[in-house]
């Protein structure tokens, strides 16, 4: 959905409304809520119960409204904090004010219609899908005509959003349309009708684009470091493979994190900056979540055929599992967690050797394993000790209690200190690999130099743990280190380390 902007043409006069018409039928999806229900329903459902995933294509065989009773047997979404259109709900009230009476009229379930109309307070009576009528288009249009005749009006108006509602807006006295397109205006305009616009619609790409996360594909560069490592610089044809692999990795890991921002919707709401990202804030449709994904994996697997190595595609996948069960079950179970997060650390180091025909070798493996198990902890550690909560974090998805945030940075530190020490067992390695008879496979000239990376990791390890006590690291270590100058500095430094070893002689 397009970013809501106060509306050019707002009802400066709503009393027109109550003293010609008297009645006002409002739908819910796009038009009072910057959401759909429906949508929020079957992912609350999902998290509830992972099995209704195989469940739903029964369901939807059965039709419609026997889809949306089944979704609502389940738990129903967090009302409170769905994201209202705030020029709606403003124009409403001061209808209400004025005595016009306000019925809720939508495709969504009675259950979740009756919800959000005690939360607001707003209307008379409500109209919605049910076990025998899916409130929609037409069965809509005769629900409220029928409506009109018991109660006595003779007229209505009508408050919509999308095509559906055309058939409503041609039989309303007065036609108010919430972020309509282009399109849908100039259809409405040949109605006839009194056209109100109340929310002005803005195209806002950025709201998407920054769903995608494209800040988290810095993580991705990780497949390029097995070609670095290993000086195999002058292969452009592998240097080629690895571009290819970050590709893929970034349209799937993409995909992910549109799904685990769906799943976690109700949990980023009542976090203090989480509630600002696009599905949270209403500033693009929850349907998005649904349609992206499907097609980035496919861009990113049909990528993956085009490395050195068939064994780069299996990876992937793999990653794309373990990414799924993530986000579905594994991130609510304590410290198993963590360790997967580490994982999928290790893995686009793997598949970066794969992909670019480049030996990984065990030190590396090793090394990523403690480097990035600190950085899970990390990441646990700030979530936990921000949020404010009196026992525990099953609220938010995690399996975390308040009293963990002691061990989460005793362990965190220690693996990272783990880190540094396999950083100089592999340097040390290396020493005597370039004092020994077969020094030719030795990949560095003056391997003593690379022990200048011992203080400079440790020290960067124990500043990051040191800001997550103080409360000043960001919620992504990573994005954190990418924006931080001391952060950026350090890594300048190793990189002109590592070239100094190699260069020398």
């Amino acid at each position: 959905m397009s970013e809501l902007l106060p509306a050019q043409q707002s009802l400066s006069r709503p009393e027109a409304v109550t003293a010609e018409i008297g009645i006002l039928f409002v739908d819910l999806d796009g038009s009072l809520i910057a959401s759909n229900m429906l949508v929020e329903s079957f992912l609350k459902a999902i998290r509830h119960d992972p099995k209704v995933l195989f469940k739903a294509p029964l369901w939807l065989a059965e039709g419609r409204i026997a889809f949306k009773s089944h979704v609502s047997e389940y738990p129903l979404p967090d009302v409170t904090a769905v994201p209202f259109h705030e020029e709606v709900v403003t124009v409403l009230k001061e209808l209400k004010h004025d005595g016009c009476r306000l019925v809720l009229a939508t495709a969504s379930h009675r259950r979740v219609a009756e919800a959000i109309a005690a939360e607001t307070g707003l209307f008379d009576d409500v109209l919605a899908t049910d076990e025998t009528r899916n409130l929609k288009g037409r069965n809509k249009l005769d629900a409220i005509q029928q409506y009109c005749r018991e109660h006595g009006f003779d007229k209505f108006a009508y408050l919509g959003d999308s095509w559906a509602d055309v058939p409503i807006w041609e039989r309303a006295a007065k036609a108010l349309v919430v972020a309509p397109s282009r399109r849908l205006r100039n259809r409405l305009s040949k109605t006839g009708r009194p056209l109100e616009t109340v929310v002005e619609r803005r195209r806002n790409w950025k709201a998407y684009f920054k769903a995608l996360r494209p800040h988290q594909w810095m993580k991705n560069i990780l497949v390029f470091l097995p070609l670095v490592l290993a000086h195999d610089l002058a292969d452009a044809w592998k240097w080629l493979y690895a571009l290819i692999a970050f590709v893929a990795f970034s349209a799937c890991a993409s995909a992910v994190y549109l799904v685990n921002d769906l799943v976690d919707l109700e949990a980023d709401r009542r976090h203090p900056t989480k509630r600002k990202r696009p599905f949270a804030s209403g500033r693009i449709p929850v349907e998005f979540g649904l349609v992206a994904p499907p097609i980035l994996v496919a861009v990113g697997l049909g990528l993956s055929a085009l490395t050195a190595d068939a064994r780069f595609s299996v990876m992937l996948l793999f990653y794309l599992v373990c990414s799924a069960l993530y986000c579905l079950w594994l991130k609510r179970i304590a410290l198993i967690d963590v360790f997967l997060l580490s994982g999928l650390y290790m893995m686009r180091v793997q598949a970066g050797g794969w992909a670019t025909a480049v030996l990984v070798s065990p030190w590396l493996l090793i090394f990523s394993l403690f480097f990035f198990l600190s950085l899970a902890f990390a990441k646990r550690f700030v979530e936990l000790d921000r949020h404010e909560l009196s026992a525990d974090m099953h609220d938010t998805g995690r399996g975390y209690r308040k009293i963990d945030v002691t061990s989460l940075a005793s362990m965190g530190l220690a693996s990272g200190y783990i880190a540094v020490l396999v950083l100089a067992l592999y340097i040390n390695d290396q020493i005597g690999l370039s004092h020994s008879a077969d020094a030719s496979r030795a990949l560095y000239g003056r391997p003593k130099i690379l022990c200048m990376l011992c203080p400079i990791l440790l020290f960067w390890v124990s500043r990051l743990w040191m800001l997550a006590r103080r409360n000043e690291l960001h919620d992504d270590p990573v994005v954190f280190a990418l924006k931080d100058h001391m952060s950026q500095l350090l890594g300048a430094l190793s990189a002109a380390t590592v070239l100094l070893a190699w260069l020398l002689n």
